[in-house]
C-alpha cells in the first residue's frame, strides 16, 4: 500500500512520475490505517500516520530518549515540573511552547488539552482507551500555555508523551 497526503498539489509531479509533487508527503507502509483521528485509532499504521501529523507535548526519539515537542521541557523531579503530593498523588506541570497554531490561526493552548481530556472522558464517545485519562483528577490552566495535570496516584508515565490538544473552539460546540 502507497498511501499519499495531498494538501495544495497543484498536480506537478506525483508518485507515479517518479517525484513527489509540492506540499505532499508519501509514505509506505504495509497495511491501510484504521483511523488518523488519535482517539479513535489503535493499529500501528495509524500511529505511524497520526505521528507524522499530530503533536504532542513530548514524543519518544529513536533512541527512546523522552523529548519536548510542544513542551519547552519535560517536567522532572529536578526542574520542579513534576512534584509528588501527598497522598499518593503528583502533579506535572507543562509550560506549552508559544507559536503552535492551527490550521485557521487560532494559537494551540492548554486549553485545547484540557479540552482533549474533556472529549475522552465524556461517555457516549467510542475512543479506544481511556486508561490514561482516567488517572487524572484534574487538569488546570493558570494561564494559556501553561497545563497543569494533577495525577491521582503516582503514575510512571506523568512526565511522558500522554497528552495531545484538540482545537476546542471548533469542537467545542459540538460537544455541548
Amino acid at each position: 500500500l502507497l498511501l499519499a497526503f495531498a494538501a495544495g498539489c497543484d498536480g506537478g509531479d506525483s508518485p507515479k512520475s517518479g517525484g513527489a509533487a509540492k506540499n505532499e508527503v508519501v509514505i509506505g507502509i504495509g497495511q491501510e490505517p484504521d483511523s488518523l483521528d488519535p482517539l479513535f485509532g489503535e493499529m500501528m499504521a495509524g500511529a505511524e500516520i497520526r505521528g507524522a501529523i499530530f503533536r504532542t507535548l513530548a514524543m519518544r526519539d529513536n533512541t527512546l530518549a523522552l523529548r519536548p515537542v510542544m513542551a519547552e521541557e519535560i517536567p522532572t523531579l529536578e526542574n520542579g515540573g513534576l512534584r509528588l503530593l501527598p497522598g499518593g498523588g503528583m502533579r506535572s506541570t507543562w509550560k506549552i511552547r508559544k507559536g503552535y497554531k492551527w490550521d485557521d490561526g487560532t494559537p494551540v493552548t492548554a486549553g485545547d488539552f484540557i479540552f482533549a481530556h474533556r472529549v475522552i472522558m465524556t461517555k457516549g464517545i467510542p475512543v479506544i482507551t481511556r486508561d490514561v485519562d482516567r488517572r487524572i483528577e484534574k487538569m488546570e490552566a493558570p494561564d494559556p500555555y501553561t497545563l497543569v495535570v494533577t495525577w491521582k496516584q503516582r503514575f510512571a508515565r506523568a512526565n511522558d508523551n500522554v497528552h495531545f490538544p484538540l482545537p476546542r473552539h471548533i469542537l467545542e460546540p459540538v460537544l455541548k
